[in-house]
């Protein structure tokens, strides 16, 4: 039987006892220097300004060079900036029908419970001997992939192409289509 308090207790265990704090030291446009962070910050590590977030590009000797996920209007010299730490998420099986941004928070406005394994967004592909094999092909209801390009259990699948010309339609089919237990959509701008 499956442990119905896991998803509490990853989310207890998450909070942390202490969370550094520095201060607005320079505003630029989309980047903040902060003081304070610097001895405790490591490069990428995320900072959180209020409801911004951001991450940690460059650590001087007495300040952070951070770049905002938004807009720094409404950001005051000396505003706290607490350090999060690195960036990654820690998925639950709760999640899957759900839409979450890529810090994990929800974006359908009801809770979402973290899993029990933190993972870095960041991190080292494995290596290629020792990825498991792809499993059977998949049937996704698009023709031109059931013959020409097929599609196979476990594989990762990128779309490239231009504004306006079906890479959105293409995914929804795949969505509806796909013979699998489960689909996971990544949507990734330019940036």
């Amino acid at each position: 039987m499956a442990d119905v308090f896991s998803p509490l207790r990853a989310q207890i265990s998450s909070i942390p006892v202490a969370v550094p704090v520095g201060r607005i030291a320079e505003i630029s446009r989309g980047t903040l220097r902060v003081r304070g962070l610097e001895r405790l910050a490591r490069q990428g590590d995320q900072v959180r300004i209020g409801s911004l977030r951001g991450e940690v590009l460059q650590i001087l000797p007495e300040e952070l060079v951070v770049l905002v996920d938004g807009q720094c209007e409404g950001l005051a010299m000396g505003a706290a900036v607490e350090l999060v730490g690195p960036a990654g998420v820690a998925p639950d099986d709760s999640w899957i029908g759900r839409v979450v941004d890529p810090n994990g928070q929800p974006l359908d406005g009801k809770p979402l419970f973290k899993g029990p394994d933190f993972r870095a967004l960041r991190r080292a592909a494995p290596a290629a001997a020792q990825r498991r094999s792809l499993g059977a092909r998949l049937s996704t209801g698009v023709a031109v992939f059931d013959t020409l390009l097929p599609l196979v259990q476990g594989q990762r699948l990128g779309l490239f192409a231009g504004s306006g010309v079906g890479k959105s339609s293409l995914l929804a089919k795949f969505a509806r289509g796909v013979a699998a237990d489960v689909v996971v959509i990544a949507l990734v701008g330019e940036r």
